[in-house]
């Protein structure tokens, strides 16, 4: 026993240990599981529009270039912390189950010097990401909750009447929508639910005062 060492070609760290002092091995036996720490690696699942929103094709293999820039974030604890990585390749295939594509994102030195203040993004952590375009594109942005029917917006004309507008969304989340066209800077778009909204109908606006 003084004669046996256990290693691994790489610094990592234990994520499971299946043996213990006293007990005998055999050849094959499995000893335990590491992981490597040189670099974790995050699986991103993504639609068609958001990889079009990228302007990232499937199969994407990304050099020292043109490797998009990824924020990650979750809670530690009672703090939010902050990690930031790369896209480094895109899956070349759609998953059959989820019908999603699956970027492959990697934060460097996870436990060393990609920490956030001493916290490590963890190997089986969930975390929320934030994808920096690749191209910038020119875009309204508005509440979430102004989209009907996944393309439709309600405008109140300079004759009190109602608009129903088809929109082209460029990027939504719980809070906001992107648009790139259907409305222009300056139009009333409407918050507020309008039960049985019918294209050119006669409506009062309400405007709410801001509160110094």
């Amino acid at each position: 026993m003084a004669r046996t060492e256990i290693s691994v070609p790489f610094d990592g760290r234990v994520r499971e240990k299946n043996i213990g002092i006293a007990q005998y091995v055999t050849t094959g036996s499995r000893l335990g599981r590491v992981f490597s720490t040189a670099t974790v690696e995050i699986r991103l699942p993504l639609t068609d529009a958001q990889l079009a929103e990228l302007s990232l094709p499937m199969g994407f293999m990304a050099d020292a270039v043109n490797a998009p820039v990824v924020q990650f974030k979750a809670m530690v604890g009672r703090h939010e912390h902050f990690w930031i990585g790369q896209i480094v390749r895109i899956n070349a295939s759609v998953d059959q189950q989820t019908r999603l594509i699956y970027a492959i994102a990697e934060v460097e030195d996870p436990y060393g010097a990609g920490a956030d203040d001493g916290a490590p993004i963890a190997v089986g952590m969930f975390v929320s990401a934030e994808i920096a375009g690749v191209t910038s594109q020119p875009a309204l942005v508005l509440p979430r909750m102004v989209l009907r029917s996944a393309d439709k917006v309600y405008v109140i004309n300079d004759e009190n009447r109602l608009e129903i507008r088809t929109v082209k969304v460029l990027s939504t989340t719980e809070d906001i929508v992107l648009v790139t066209s259907g409305v222009e800077p300056g139009d009333k778009v409407v918050t507020s639910t309008i039960p049985a909204a019918v294209n050119g109908m006669e409506v009062r606006a309400i405007s709410r005062q801001t509160q110094s």
